[in-house]
């Protein structure tokens, strides 16, 4: 099942469009290597500039999939520990079901399953 996480951050930019962006930065240094030093330093687009710009953002965009890459292992992680947890939760339920025997001790796996005040009260404990 997908998982989708939310931040609270309208992006400017999505994934895909960056990557436009940082493939037409890498196509424009391109042509300005092959037109030579004179066009590499236009007033306002010199070259060096534009590369540092286009290499901190491919930084920013790697580091942002790593952390993406990071979480996923995080939640497979957290998928493998709570299948197992999960059961134990039940076997320790059905044990505790099978072994107690009072009101009050059966009114305590309420605890367990999240029993609300709407449930219906146990049943008073048997007369001496």
């Amino acid at each position: 099942m997908a998982t989708r996480i939310e931040i609270d951050y309208d992006r400017l930019f999505i994934n895909s469009e960056l990557q436009a962006t940082l493939a037409r930065a890498a196509a424009s240094i391109n042509v300005l290597e092959q037109l030579g030093a004179v066009y590499q330093s236009l007033p306002g687009v010199e070259m060096a500039p534009y590369q540092t710009e286009a290499n901190l953002l491919e930084a920013d965009l790697a580091a942002f999939n790593n952390l993406v890459n990071q979480l996923r292992t995080l939640l497979q992680a957290m998928d493998q520990k709570a299948g197992p947890l999960a059961e134990k939760n039940r076997k320790i339920l059905a044990t505790l079901r099978g072994l107690l025997q009072t009101a009050a001790q059966l009114a305590l796996l309420d605890q367990i399953t999240g029993a609300t005040p709407e449930s219906p009260p146990p049943p008073p404990p048997p007369g001496p």
